[in-house]
């Protein structure tokens, strides 16, 4: 699943970003385990970005439920669900400008 936000991250979290503090709670609140993968968890490790001020995208591996848990994210983040392989388990979560707020 692939969440991807309109606005360039910021907040006051020591992640600095509210879609992930978001994401954060609901995965730690009601849902199976959730993983960050992918390519903003490649350059944390390697060292290239130390926020999530520069990026847009977050990619997180969830197991089982994957529809049921992008619709439910995308409602939380006030966004919406888009499926790209529904067959595979494949969902993009669009929060717009001024979503997760």
């Amino acid at each position: 699943m692939a969440v991807q936000n309109g606005d360039t991250p910021s907040g006051d979290s020591g992640q600095g970003s509210p879609v992930l503090d978001r994401a954060i709670r609901f995965f730690s609140s009601n849902q199976p385990p959730a993983y960050l993968v992918g390519g903003y968890l490649r350059d944390l490790l390697l060292g290239r970005t130390r926020s999530l001020e520069m990026s847009h995208d977050l990619d997180i591996a969830v197991g089982g439920g994957v529809e049921n848990i992008a619709r439910d994210l995308a409602r939380v983040l006030g966004g919406s669900a888009v499926p790209l392989s529904a067959s595979r388990g494949m969902f993009r979560v669009v929060v717009p400008s001024g979503g997760a707020t």
